[in-house]
């Protein structure tokens, strides 16, 4: 392989992963006891995995890129939707009201149900169609991926819904802000996933852009 291949590597998916990780231990620090600080260390970090499992992928053999995106890329992906979810409703709504105090469990399902998925799963499903284009490996017609772009368009419209019902039960001018600076960026989000999805920036953007999503969240 390349050295220069590498340092592109290094740039797209370490330097974005240093930047999560670093970003997570500054949540964490503010307030060590507080659970929103633990969610959005758990959440920032779902993506710090992504990208080096990403970076990963592209250093080994190309028998290997199915196993990962099996076994790692998927689990973690969905775990990352289910922390969001509770950060969410937890620094929207979740102060407040006491009676859906048993509510997270439910934004945990999905993660369960990757897991059993993930550990379930038949070797026949392993066996993907991989476009390689340059120095990037693609997954040739790859149904999982545009489902995972609907399925977070989708998803961040609860995101906004919750922050709106944030904005209006808020108290402080403090919390106000924030709720509607994550409401700017659940925008900016959909936006971005937009523009990845145009077919024909398909071998311009490194495979799974919308991951960099978690960049703008950072």
């Amino acid at each position: 392989m390349e050295l220069e291949n590498i340092l592109i590597y290094f740039i797209t998916y370490i330097v974005p992963a240093s930047l999560m990780l670093a970003f997570s231990f500054v949540i964490l620090t503010r307030n060590i006891n507080n659970i929103e600080h633990w969610l959005g260390f758990a959440l920032l970090n779902t993506f710090t995995i992504l990208y080096m499992s990403e970076f990963i992928r592209h250093l080994l053999p190309e028998e290997y890129s199915v196993s990962i995106e099996t076994y790692v890329s998927t689990p973690v992906g969905i775990s990352a939707l289910s922390f969001a979810l509770h950060f969410f409703w937890k620094v929207s709504l979740g102060n407040d009201d006491l009676k859906s105090s048993r509510m997270p469990v439910l934004f945990y399902i999905p993660l369960v149900a990757g897991i059993l998925i993930t550990l379930f799963i038949e070797r026949k499903d392993l066996e993907k169609p991989l476009d390689v284009h340059e120095i990037w490996i693609y997954f040739g017609q790859d149904q999982a991926s545009f489902f995972a772009l609907i399925g977070i368009s989708l998803f961040l419209i609860p995101f906004n819904w919750m922050l709106r019902k944030g904005i209006k039960r808020t108290h402080t001018s403090q919390d106000r802000h924030l709720l509607t600076f994550l409401a700017k960026i659940i925008a900016v989000s959909f936006l971005l996933i937009l523009i990845v999805a145009i077919p024909t920036l398909q071998y311009m953007l490194p495979p799974k852009p919308y991951q960099f999503i978690g960049l703008i969240l950072g």
